[in-house]
């Protein structure tokens, strides 16, 4: 895969996870070179962001621009994207859909780490706030990544 110039986040709704991990690519992404999105795979129709993970992102003073969840759009992807789901599920789901898969990881797998980023879904703010953590940990090595394989 050549140099990236799109990153879509890819969770299930799209309404926590994934609008946390753009949210927080953007605030940290000091190159503003890669365009960041978020999208879902099971959006049957634009939900608000939960209120849990945008309290979570206003207390670390990472400004949400995204206001309603998105469904994941084939047509969005062209050669140069890098799509990051939150686990194995999403990223199989793209691959059996859309036939993406150089395009395709989990998280966790484009860092050389094993598992999944799990989902606080209907959880306390606790384990929006532990998903947070792991989210921006993840992020910051995602960005490592990039900006390495820029100046290769």
């Amino acid at each position: 895969m050549g140099r990236i110039k799109k990153l879509i986040f890819v969770s299930g709704n799209d309404s926590s996870r994934g609008p946390m991990a753009e949210a927080i690519y953007k605030r940290m992404d000091t190159t503003g070179e890669v365009e960041v999105c978020s999208r879902g795979t099971v959006v049957l129709f634009p939900e608000p962001i939960n209120p849990k993970a945008l309290l979570i992102l206003a207390n670390h003073e990472t400004p949400c621009e995204k206001e309603r969840s998105v469904p994941f759009d084939p047509a969005e992807v062209t050669e140069d994207t890098l799509i990051l789901t939150m686990d194995e599920r999403q990223k199989n789901q793209l691959v059996e859909d859309y036939g993406i898969r150089e395009r395709v990881q989990t998280m966790k797998a484009y860092v050389s780490e094993m598992g999944n980023v799990w989902t606080p879904y209907g959880q306390s703010l606790v384990a929006y706030q532990e998903c947070y953590m792991e989210l921006v940990r993840l992020i910051k090595k995602i960005i490592y990544r990039l900006t390495e394989s820029r100046e290769e």
